[in-house]
């Protein structure tokens, strides 16, 4: 069994992600800014990724739970529906920089918070 952190684990992807990985029996701890379902086999975590303090409180306490993450699935963001012409500059500017930028922010906000010991344990991948 693994300690697993899902990043972004509110709805699809993620959500799908960290539903699949409970199944397998690894330990899960979903994140995201809105609460995952309260019969979810995973436990929650709140985190917002844009912010450096959450990222370091949830890290903080899933460490505090666990001991350690063997784990990490990234899969933090939000979409846009409709067309393009209705999207404004700022909103379409905030869905790539969520998107194509965020992704290193946030592993370096999450290898930051684990500290510098951990950081060898922090690659692991899960097999089946």
């Amino acid at each position: 069994m693994k300690n697993v952190v899902v990043v972004g684990a509110s709805s699809g992807i993620g959500l799908a992600c960290a539903l699949h990985l409970a199944r397998r029996l690894h330990r899960v701890f979903a994140t995201s800014r809105t609460p995952t379902p309260a019969d979810a086999p995973f436990e929650y975590v709140p985190m917002d990724v844009t912010s450096e303090t959450s990222v370091e409180h949830a890290i903080g306490v899933i460490l505090e739970q666990a001991g350690h993450i063997d784990a990490v699935v990234n899969s933090a963001g939000f979409g846009l529906a409709g067309a393009v012409e209705d999207t404004s500059i700022a909103e379409a500017q905030q869905q790539f920089e969520g998107a194509q930028r965020g992704a290193v922010p946030r592993a370096a906000r999450l290898r930051r918070a684990r500290g510098p010991r951990r950081a060898r344990r922090f690659s692991h991948r899960l097999r089946r």
